[in-house]
């Protein structure tokens, strides 16, 4: 441990007089973590095989030269045993990590935030990570701006897979949320996040729902603190979502649009449309989602609902477009009530009127 120390110490020194980005091998927790907090822009730290604690890891890059800090081995990947925290971290990339926990405390696989100075980390990208995680959150990020999710897999998890809150201009893509176990969320985006997309993803289990957009968040800790919704201007697009018991949730979102998706067999509702900020001063309440061009096959023999619509929520506001609805056990395609919602009604009935739906023709896979 010494000698790593102090190799590490060396090379430390001679990169700060060169001025260079550099590759850095780490082999231990300590190594790691001095050198994510003594890299310049452009440098590459590669974690050797091994298995390695819970880690403080503060690196700063600059716009197009972040700091890379990345498996040596991508076939052999880090094991973390405990949280990787990455408070008020700035252009820095993390990829081919895996988080492993089982039992005990719950906490957070990696924790990305601005570290509570109102100043929002900014450019991170997560890519090619793991995380087996019983108790917690599988990547917990927050008032983290300019953000990328890719090609991440989450096996295990008790909260949200991925819990995004106070989070801008994202984009998470090509990632697989599997369970076999009963979970909470897959992704879930509030406390004023904006402008996120969420495409070409995989979900699939018994997930309480697999898409969340918007939330319910202690007004002290919104970002920004004067945000108007827990969520707005979210694009899902393009996935894939299999079971559980909501497909997707608008929870005080606004703007926020659901397209393009297959949807098989929630077991509950497809959709919710809620509004937990309805008394809230200042907020604009849940409202002009868009859901369009989806494939939804489900089983009306199972479901509670198509849709779930809570008290405050503007879901007369919505706009139904093009969508694709297939009952497996042929009983009841959706329907527009208008007062019948009130008089008879059913649980086919959608929040507003469709414009070019189809109904009971089973869709073909995208």
């Amino acid at each position: 441990m010494v000698a790593g120390m102090l190799r590490l110490s060396v090379l430390l020194g001679l990169l700060a007089c060169v001025g260079a980005a550099a590759e850095l091998e780490v082999r231990s927790g300590p190594e790691l973590a001095a050198a994510a907090a003594r890299a310049r822009p452009g440098d590459r730290i590669l974690v050797a095989p091994g298995e390695y604690p819970g880690v403080v890891l503060a690196a700063r890059g600059v716009r197009g030269k972040p700091v890379q800090i990345e498996a040596l081995d991508s076939s052999r990947p880090p094991v973390f045993t405990g949280m990787i925290y990455a408070p008020n971290c700035a252009w820095a990339t993390f990829r081919n990590l895996e988080v492993r926990a089982a039992g005990g405390e719950p906490f957070n696989g990696l924790n990305a935030d601005d570290g509570g100075d109102g100043s929002p980390a900014v450019g991170l990208v997560f890519e090619g990570l793991r995380f087996v995680v019983e108790r917690g959150n599988g990547l917990k990020l927050a008032g983290v701006d300019e953000l990328v999710v890719r090609s991440c897999r989450f096996e295990s998890w008790s909260g949200a897979a991925l819990d995004l809150v106070g989070c801008h201009r994202g984009l998470i893509e090509d990632c697989r949320f599997v369970t076999d176990r009963p979970v909470e969320h897959g992704v879930q985006i509030k406390g004023g996040s904006a402008d996120v997309v969420v495409a070409r993803c995989e979900f699939s289990g018994p997930a309480a729902r697999w898409v969340n957009i918007g939330g319910s968040t202690d007004r002290d800790l919104l970002r920004p603190r004067d945000a108007v919704a827990e969520a707005a201007r979210i694009l899902v697009e393009a996935n894939t979502i299999r079971g559980g018991l909501t497909a997707v949730g608008f929870e005080a979102a606004d703007a926020s649009i659901v397209r393009n998706n297959r949807i098989e067999d929630p077991t509950k509702f497809v959709f919710r449309i809620l509004d937990s900020t309805r008394f809230a001063q200042g907020f604009v309440g849940c409202r002009n989602g868009r859901i369009e061009n989806n494939q939804v096959i489900y089983d009306s023999a199972e479901l509670a609902a198509l849709f779930n619509l809570g008290f405050g929520a503007d879901w007369r506001s919505f706009t139904l477009r093009g969508n694709a609805w297939y009952d497996r056990a042929q009983r009841l395609p959706p329907r527009w009530p208008g007062w019948l919602r009130w008089a008879l009604p059913s649980l086919a009935d959608l929040p507003s009127p469709e414009i070019g739906g189809s109904y009971g023709v089973a869709p073909e896979p995208r």
